[in-house]
């Protein structure tokens, strides 16, 4: 008896030891992380800042102007409106909400602070970025073990992919925490079902909805099957976890929703930025039916172009619409379009040729097929540095091979797969409405990491065990150096 009670407390011992290594290890894997956006931002992004611009919507480019400016003009007191308008337009207010606030919310608290430009905004979207490792080590070890959570934090720690999102001031930052976050509290349900940790994951998801609106697609895909698969657990007391679930999200979102509908003319839920978005996607340039286009800038079937909306901008500035009557001309313009050239997108019978480029932008597939285009577009007109776009690219193709072999692994251990494969899911049906561009896939980044990590972990596994297989079976005593090596004379 007391050789076992010291035995237990060896194991323990040991366990403890164990759980301090990885610990460690995690906080020197994300300082690696946090240190390499740094020095991306010092190096790459601040350069890029137009730092004596007159107005804040001249010191940067592209969305990066909604949050950063939108949070300024949030720590100023002016809510939620246009900064595009307010700058340029002799500070005309007109209210948006182009994206869900969550981002904006988080670059709002440095602003207060008095910590309000552009490389400031992005040193504390890397802390962000920092947490998100962080969180990629914890989901790792509750999928597959210590070892698997270390490999997936230094791959979110070093994957392009992942890390050039903070530099770029846009809520794809965010949208990957929440979508890891959600992958952690999933698997953190399966492991040890609970009415707190139902709640969370819901809680998780709701947080995700308000950084992108897509990601309100996991409460179907994730939350809902996760709860009734229990099936250990009473059917009452699962409906009551999907109830308390879905307070928590009426709770998070609700109000969001409910302000929005004070604000516009039209009912809007999380966004606005559907319809122009849709309607960017919709003409000759992105269905490959401008010849002209394509010789002088090349292919852009499956993509987006400013040459799309720029007659329906016209319209909606003559007659003064708000975000949501713009909208409403946006997307009917669209569904126009597309009933035009192989109908309405949402009975998936669109032009099929449009999709499968969609698709195949995505996947990687277009670049191996058009000359690494993708990689082009990435740097212009999209803002990625080549090195970027060339390394996100690389580690794209080989943690998408991993990831298949860390698909099967699970499978084969009989861990649920779906918390994973549901943000590529979700992908899929943004792109396949919308267009296919590497941003979109920003929320499944770290999805990638941790089924390529599992991967990893199984081929290293397989490797130790034939390394004890083969200690095992040489026989006591016997030169355990490779044959050749026994028998092989000496060189002259």
């Amino acid at each position: 008896m007391l050789a076992g009670s010291r035995r237990s407390s060896t194991s323990r011992a040991a366990e403890r030891r164990l759980g301090s290594a990885f610990v460690w290890t995690l906080v020197a894997i994300t300082l690696i992380g946090f240190g390499i956006r740094v020095f991306y931002i010092l190096d790459d992004r601040a350069p890029l800042v137009h730092k004596h611009a007159p107005t804040c919507s001249q010191e940067l480019q592209g969305d990066a102007i909604f949050y950063h400016c939108g949070a300024q003009l949030l720590a100023d007191g002016k809510g939620f409106i246009n900064p595009f308008d307010y700058d340029l337009r002799n500070h005309e207010v007109n209210e948006a909400a182009e994206h869900p606030p969550l981002y904006i919310l988080y670059l709002w608290v440095p602003t207060v602070l008095g910590l309000r430009t552009p490389v400031e905004h992005m040193i504390w979207s890397a802390v962000l970025g920092a947490a998100t490792i962080v969180l990629v080590g914890l989901a790792g070890r509750e999928i597959a073990g210590r070892r698997a959570g270390l490999i997936a934090a230094f791959f979110a720690a070093v994957y392009p992919n992942v890390f050039s999102h903070d530099g770029v001031l846009t809520s794809e930052t965010m949208s990957i925490f929440t979508a890891t976050l959600s992958i952690w509290m999933a698997y953190r349900f399966w492991r040890a079902p609970s009415l707190w940790r139902a709640v969370a994951l819901a809680a998780a998801i709701g947080l995700g909805a308000m950084a992108r609106a897509e990601l309100f697609v996991l409460v179907p895909f994730v939350l809902i099957p996760m709860v009734l698969a229990r099936r250990q657990v009473p059917w009452k007391r699962r409906l009551r976890w999907l109830g308390a679930s879905a307070l928590v999200l009426v709770v998070i979102i609700g109000p969001w929703v409910g302000f929005n509908n004070t604000r516009f003319r039209k009912p809007v839920f999380l966004g606005l930025g559907q319809g122009i978005t849709l309607r960017s996607a919709t003409c000759d340039v992105t269905y490959g039916l401008n010849k002209d286009w394509d010789r002088n800038f090349g292919k852009l079937t499956g993509y987006w172009a400013t040459k799309c909306v720029l007659g329906d901008f016209d319209k909606i500035r003559k007659r003064h619409l708000d975000q949501s009557e713009a909208e409403t001309v946006y997307r009917n313009a669209a569904y126009r379009y597309m009933d035009k050239h192989g109908g309405h997108i949402f009975l998936f019978s669109t032009n099929a040729r449009v999709v499968l480029a969609r698709w195949a932008r995505i996947t990687g597939i277009w670049d191996l097929l058009h000359n690494f285009q993708q990689v082009d577009l990435d740097h212009f007109p999209e803002g990625r540095e080549y090195w970027i776009a060339w390394g996100g690219l690389v580690m794209f193709y080989a943690f998408a091979l991993l990831s298949i072999v860390g698909v099967v692994v699970l499978r084969r251990r009989r861990i649920p797969v779906y918390p994973c494969v549901a943000l590529f899911l979700m992908v899929f049906i943004v792109i396949t409405i919308m267009f296919g561009q590497n941003r979109y896939r920003a929320s499944a980044e770290t999805a990638l990491c941790l089924l390529a990590a599992v991967g990893v972990d199984a081929i290293l596994e397989r490797w130790r065990a034939r390394g004890r297989d083969t200690a095992d079976a040489t026989p006591a005593g016997a030169d355990r150096r490779a044959p050749e090596l026994v028998t092989a004379k000496p060189g002259p």
